[in-house]
């Protein structure tokens, strides 16, 4: 299948020596090209051509820490210091049952989608609360959806149950979650206190 127009894919190779060719174009390429194509809505595919691996995460990463760090603090604080904490299967569990309702495919309509998204890249800061009850409403157990053959969404799910040291570890997530949900609920603004020092009597 062919990628639609304006979402052509640029496929780049990562050099030791930090260098990127984009083999698209059999031309070597900057970063601040990468990061024009992909405001261009191209999508980017890296390969570090020392090891093979796919490494298109780190470099979207690096983009937004050179290019574009005011994106980054649409994640609170406490998100990244989860995300460097976590263990990669907790956290990758976590996060995918947050983005699962903006994914869904029972979601009432792509405004809803857009909405969520126009916010985030307009600058709206969502407050810690708002993102700790999202993420508390993710874990919360879905209601059965269909039955068939007598059985329900709920029913299947059950029967394969997840592993226990991720299961564990995931409602480990939650509970901390529930605590600063309930901390931030109790942090009141404080005056900002008068920087200028007290001159002392002569």
């Amino acid at each position: 299948m062919s990628e639609p127009k304006g979402r052509q894919i640029m496929q780049v190779k990562k050099y030791p020596n930090r260098r990127f060719y984009d083999t698209t174009q059999s031309r070597h390429v900057t970063l601040q090209e990468l990061h024009e194509g992909l405001l261009e809505g191209k999508t980017l595919e890296v390969t570090d051509t020392r090891t093979g691996e796919d490494i298109t995460n780190v470099i979207l990463i690096q983009i937004l820490l050179e290019k574009d760090p005011p994106k980054l603090h649409l994640f609170p604080t406490w998100i990244l210091h989860a995300l460097v904490r976590s263990k990669p299967s907790a956290f990758r569990t976590a996060m995918e049952g947050f983005l699962a309702p903006l994914t869904h495919p029972m979601v009432q309509s792509r405004r809803q989608l857009d909405d969520v998204m126009n916010r985030a890249m307009s600058g709206e800061m969502i407050s810690p609360i708002e993102w700790a009850q999202a993420m508390m409403r993710s874990f919360a157990p879905k209601a059965p959806d269909t039955v068939q053959n007598g059985r329900t969404d709920a029913d299947t799910d059950a029967s394969e149950p997840a592993p226990p040291d991720s299961a564990a570890e995931v409602e480990d997530l939650r509970r901390q979650l529930a605590e600063l949900a309930r901390r931030l609920e109790a942090i009141r603004p404080e005056p900002p206190s008068d920087p200028r020092p007290q001159q002392g009597r002569g």
